[in-house]
């Protein structure tokens, strides 16, 4: 029952205002990480290191004996640093009562408050920690003997639509969704809320009941970190970056050492426009991991989305020289891309070059992220020239010559030249295929690029709001071409905001509409300051997206 024992004193514990616990979930994530602890290992040692590495500064262990028909149950927190004993509490009584009564009052001795554990029945508490044991595709069976030794055993309930969850197995998930919800209210509230968030999480997903369900959750446990994250998480899924930050720096205050929240705090902070924030928050993170070349990049990207580009290729190249391999050297990438955002195209190029040339082989997809980059400079002849040629490679897979046509296609039809855009895109995928051919009618998304395209940018404008509405903060091109159709409709006041930060740089080969963005943000940015009276700006714009589209070709 030492497991069990765990789980009841965790889940008792996360009620008390003393302790911002590391719930199981959360420890056994990274005790996974080690490879699964065995059903009988020692307790001190079996999960110390993953307590660790979770961010535990203290860990309360403990023993479970009987002897004469009394059951009897120690338990001492321990500094998880030093291993320094802060208390020990003990309770003991008959074994017939079971464990969770001495339970309840060794954690009440602990922590004052705290939350009734969901079940009294010890057959279905053994199910419960067994099924714990077991991986979670192969743990239903167990959490199912664990209800119908309880029927209102919340969390056993919550374990098996999990199960279910991991097994893809959709029709059991729903029903025991259905049995666990006409339990009604003889099901805790705590596990009531988990159940909602896993029903919405079914719901492909209902990602407003998912914030609803998360925040329930957040509040009937206000210390535990990892709920208040994954709160946070969901708030910045939803933009909601305002509640982001105020959740992420909740969970920050009962975790103030666990970098990755530092990291996801810092890029709420930047996609709300706190730029300073970020940068403050992303050297907290440096701080904390100071050999690794993440912070370095998070740094960067912080003064590239607010156009201080010389700083961002500096930072870049630090995270590069503090490790080559990260993101397989892409912070060299990210350092060409600032340098070309400064109007510099054979200092950018040098920097690309240094960052592919020794990547070039037939298994990856260098070449063609060299056609894009030269695309994106303004030589597109020798771009086309490239990406046609990547194509005829009889040794590449079908997916990425599909890709590379597309590409093809849509530069064809930036160009004006529509039949080649034909022929490019006869196998691509079907957003391509449908705003060549113009067969846009049933598909909203394609049709927001078919009028940019054709200019009917009155028409697109409402398009591409929604667009921009529903769209990740991190996808680069609809702020850019919702402010398109805004500035060709005499909207540049409108437009600034879409074009007042700058999308972080990509990190992967695109699909070619990325060239409708890029560098058009430049002209975009120019409009806006002329339409702002920001004479020097708007030349300085100007200038840079006269460098990147140098050659004609490109359907400006």
């Amino acid at each position: 029952m030492a497991r069990a024992a765990s789980e009841v004193l965790g889940a008792e514990l996360s009620g008390s205002s003393r302790y911002s616990i590391v719930s199981s979930q959360g420890l056994h994530r990274v005790g996974n990480a080690f490879g699964p602890r065995p059903l009988a290992a020692p307790g001190i040692s079996a999960e110390l290191d993953a307590a660790l590495l979770a961010g535990a500064h203290a860990t309360i262990t403990g023993y479970i004996g009987q002897s004469g028909g009394q059951l009897r149950v120690s338990a001492s927190e321990q500094n998880a640093a030093t291993g320094k004993m802060i208390a020990m509490e003990s309770a003991s009584g008959p074994i017939s009562g079971g464990i969770t009564p001495l339970l309840d009052r060794i954690a009440k001795k602990f922590g004052g408050q705290t939350r009734a554990y969901s079940t009294r029945n010890e057959q279905a508490l053994a199910a419960f920690a067994q099924a714990l044991e077991l991986p979670p595709a192969e743990s239903g069976a167990a959490y199912e003997r664990a209800t119908a030794a309880d029927p209102n055993f919340g969390a056993a309930w919550v374990g098996a639509v999990r199960a279910a969850a991991a097994r893809q197995d959709r029709a059991s998930e729903e029903r025991v969704l259905a049995e666990a919800k006409v339990r009604g209210a003889g099901i805790d509230e705590l596990n009531r809320a988990y159940l909602d968030l896993d029903e919405a999480a079914l719901k492909s997903p209902d990602l407003r009941n998912l914030r609803d369900a998360l925040a329930h959750i957040a509040r009937l446990t206000p210390n535990d970190a990892n709920n208040t994250r994954a709160l946070a998480d969901s708030e910045m899924a939803g933009k909601h970056f305002p509640d982001a930050i105020s959740h992420y720096q909740r969970a920050l205050e009962l975790q103030p050492r666990e970098s990755g929240l530092w990291n996801s705090l810092g890029y709420a902070q930047l996609f709300n426009g706190d730029d300073s924030g970020a940068i403050k928050s992303f050297s907290e993170y440096q701080r904390l991991l100071p050999g690794q070349a993440n912070p370095l990049d998070c740094i960067g990207d912080a003064h590239y989305r607010f156009g201080r580009f010389d700083q961002a290729e500096n930072y870049y190249l630090q995270a590069f020289a503090k490790d080559a391999a990260f993101q397989e050297g892409a912070d060299l990438y990210k350092a060409a891309q600032a340098r070309r955002m400064t109007g510099d195209v054979d200092g950018a190029t040098k920097l690309f070059d240094r960052f592919a040339l020794p990547r070039r082989s037939p298994a990856n997809l260098i070449d063609l992220l060299r056609a894009e980059w030269t695309y994106s400079v303004g030589d597109v002849q020798t771009a086309r020239q490239q990406i046609a040629q990547f194509a005829e490679r009889t040794l590449i897979p079908p997916q990425w010559r599909a890709q590379a046509l597309a590409e093809a296609a849509m530069w064809d039809l930036i160009a004006g030249d529509r039949d080649a855009a034909l022929r490019h895109s006869q196998n691509t995928p079907g957003l391509i295929r449908k705003i060549v051919t113009g067969e846009t009618e049933n598909d909203p998304h394609a049709d927001a690029f078919r009028l940019l395209l054709t200019k009917g940018f009155a028409a697109a404008a409402p398009i591409w709001k929604t667009i921009v509405d529903e769209s990740p903060a991190t996808q680069a091109e609809p702020p850019v071409l919702y402010a398109w159709a805004l500035v060709e409709t005499g909207r540049e006041l409108e437009a600034a905001p879409l074009v007042s930060v700058f999308p972080l740089p990509a990190m992967t080969v695109g699909s070619g509409l990325q060239a409708l963005a890029f560098p058009r943000i430049f002209y975009l940015r120019g409009k806006v300051f002329d339409k702002q009276g920001k004479a020097a700006e708007a030349a300085k714009a100007s200038a840079i997206f006269q460098k990147l589209s140098a050659t004609p070709g490109r359907g400006d």
